[in-house]
């Protein structure tokens, strides 16, 4: 009836735990791993916890000490990648807006159908557009119909320059013009993760009685490698940022030829005049002013640089070979490409190669008693603390290689049960339970998080307020009028989405259960081992103090529209066209209108980012629940009258999750143990 209860349980547990399903994770930052020796796990308890207390109860032997080498790596790699990606896609395509995604706007343009649903605000001046009386503002319609996140517009990432739209470009009524990158490219990320290292663990019992108190302290140094590997595949190249292929003239001023990359558009689908084809110029005038900066105001010091220094290639004014020509050269954060500017650098989120850290990690010292020690049932408990010695988080890098818990001291207690279940053969069969509850303390470390609702909004641009209000004085004619570098004087969103964060793990908990086989000179143990922890508790260690907002970068700072006098640059300005807000839910995928700050001549803090509106769960690790079945076979010599007992032995596990909240990984070990 004992062995029948013991299978019956075994079996509803195990069925219980692997039909336990949640769903994956995306958008994540930080990933927590799990220690390969602590209290509990496969590697630990396996052969180790039987041996001390059998040789301990049969002749009174006063402790034990094993040493280990194991090895491991992870499985599910682009699934593990997943966990970091925005919205768990696996492969995400970084193109800029192509013809398809201004359709809406050229629909609308052509006048063909009321848009009552849609209301349009009419700008003073503006004649109404084909047979209907509703007329279209660029502050409240977007162009952009890409809703599938997948696709990553790529100006944000420092590759080439954001779409650019006129939608008064032409010279009849529902004519419009825009100007849109070439660059394609996909990537399909994997994560990797290997460890190997050494540990050790000693224990001994302060009396040779069968009940008594014991002492244990154990660690191991480990050595871990980390890397996320992009797996980019290119396209399209880019348009290089060059005069040659977007020829600097002043605003307004007609040229031969219209480039390849500029499109036009109209109510009948062709061409609207030569007026059109003069601001099909303007904006290839402009890409050339405001994204590559190659022309200045006469009397400006030629010597001075007035590129953006972001997604240029500039061989005049910069006097550098600034160009970011793929995605896998934008993830390693612009070190090489901006050197002296620490608002462009991207300083966390990176993906750079390897990551690599060897170190010790945490130290465990438990104080135990043996409650019960029988040769058919053996029990006893433990209280412990965990003393960090791993390394924390720096948000530095995606998929940091981390040693240890994160570097969190913690308190923990647990125990080990064991029962006979047959003694009447050549092998003796047992069951066992370990099993190890933790609790982890907060600390402070360093890590990056997006908007709600907002995954990889910590990637986007960021317009800083002093730097828009700069630039504002610039265009208001109250400061150098030369200085166009100011209309896209933008920051690197990542480094204002990462702070120093309180992060409090919590409980954590294990339990292993195993059956145990032993001749004379071998010891077989096959078990199961089950690891649970808490989602990750953040908070901002200090009140969130930013005055950044998402910059509209779509609409030309010098559309001549309605009220706006021809060819004069500096006037247009004066409505802001170069200097608009986008609203607070502006995402990676679409650089979409939806509200802008208009012709307002103030910084609008309606439109700043506020502590509201920060997604903190996405730097948080989340809850997991692990499995690790596992095997280990050892030899084993000494009996009742040696005096050093001990065994060899080699094992294997395999930890699995039913999501991608944490590693899929096998692991290898060789352990020898001995008793005195």
């Amino acid at each position: 009836m004992k062995k029948l209860f013991i299978a019956l349980t075994l079996c509803s547990f195990f069925a219980y735990q692997v039909t336990e399903t949640r769903e994956n994770v995306s958008g994540k930052t930080h990933l927590r791993t799990i220690a390969p020796f602590e209290s509990g796990s496969a590697m630990r308890v396996s052969a180790f916890n039987h041996e001390v207390a059998s040789q301990h109860q049969s002749n009174g032997n006063k402790g034990g000490f094993q040493v280990s080498v194991f090895g491991g790596k992870n499985t599910k790699k682009a699934a593990a990648a997943a966990y970091f990606m925005p919205y768990g896609h696996k492969t995400l395509t970084f193109q800029g807006q192509q013809a398809e995604d201004f359709t809406k706007l050229q629909t609308a343009f052509e006048g063909r159908y009321t848009l009552a649903a849609e209301p349009y605000t009419a700008i003073k001046g503006e004649d109404t557009l084909g047979t209907t009386a509703i007329t279209l503002t660029r502050f409240t319609k977007s162009y952009d119909n890409n809703v599938d996140t997948s696709i990553v517009r790529p100006w944000n990432f420092g590759i080439t320059y954001a779409a650019t739209q006129d939608i008064y470009g032409g010279a009849t009524a529902g004519v419009g013009i825009y100007s849109h990158p070439t660059f394609k490219a996909s990537i399909s990320p994997e994560f990797n993760r290997s460890h190997a290292g050494a540990a050790a663990a000693f224990r001994y019992h302060f009396s040779e009685d069968p009940k008594s108190f014991w002492f244990e302290a154990s660690t191991a140094v480990e050595w871990v490698r980390t890397e996320v590997k992009l797996n980019e595949v290119p396209e399209t190249d880019k348009t290089d940022l060059t005069e040659a292929n977007f020829i600097p003239a002043d605003i307004g001023t007609p040229l031969a030829t219209v480039t390849a990359d500029l499109l036009t558009y109209d109510d009948v689908g062709g061409n609207g005049g030569a007026n059109n084809v003069d601001n099909a110029l303007q904006m290839n005038s402009e890409v050339a002013l405001v994204w590559i900066n190659a022309r200045q105001d006469e009397g400006s010091d030629p010597a001075l640089p007035t590129g953006t220094y972001w997604p240029v290639k500039q061989a005049v004014t910069n006097g550098g070979d600034i160009d970011i020509t793929s995605v896998e050269h934008a993830f390693k954060g612009g070190a090489d490409v901006y050197p002296d500017d620490d608002k462009k650098i991207w300083n966390y989120g990176k993906v750079d190669g390897a990551r690599k850290k060897t170190r010790l990690a945490d130290v465990e010292l438990k104080m135990g008693y043996n409650f019960v020690c029988t040769p058919t049932y053996k029990s006893n408990g433990y209280l412990g603390v965990v003393i960090p010695t791993g390394n924390k988080a720096t948000g530095e890098f995606l998929g940091e290689a981390l040693v240890g818990n994160g570097k969190h001291f913690g308190l923990m207690a647990g125990g080990t049960t064991s029962i006979e279940l047959s003694m009447d053969s050549d092998w003796n069969v047992s069951y066992r339970i370990d099993t190890n509850g933790r609790y982890l303390f907060k600390n402070t470390q360093t890590r990056s998080f997006d908007l709600k609702g907002n995954e990889w909004s910590r990637y986007l641009m960021v317009w800083e307020k002093e730097k828009w209000e700069a630039a504002f004085l610039v265009f208001n004619g109250t400061d150098e009028p030369s200085k166009y570098s100011q209309i896209r004087n933008y920051s690197a969103g990542i480094n204002f989405f990462t702070k120093d964060m309180y992060v409090t793990p919590g409980f954590q908990g294990r339990i292993n259960q195993s059956m145990v086989l032993q001749s004379e000179k071998c010891l077989v143990e096959f078990g199961w081992n089950i690891f649970a922890r808490e989602a990750e508790k953040v908070t901002l260690t200090s009140a969130w103090s930013e005055n950044i907002a998402f910059p509209e970068a779509t609409i030309s700072p010098f559309v001549e529209f309605p009220g706006t006098p021809a060819n004069n640059p500096k006037d247009q300005l004066l409505r802001n066209n170069g200097l608009l807000l986008s609203k607070n839910n502006k995402t990676f995928n679409n650089d979409a209108l939806t509200t802008t700050q208009g012709s307002d001549i103030v910084w609008n803090s309606a439109f700043e980012i506020t502590e509201a509106m920060l997604n903190l769960e996405s730097a948080a690790s989340p809850q997991v629940i692990t499995h690790t079945p596992y095997v280990s076979a050892n030899y084993t010599w000494g009996d009742t009258s040696s005096d050093r007992p001990g065994s060899v032995g080699v094992g294997a596990s395999y930890e699995f999750a039913q999501n991608n909240n944490s590693l899929n990984q096998w692991q290898l070990w060789g352990k020898l143990g001995f008793c005195f």
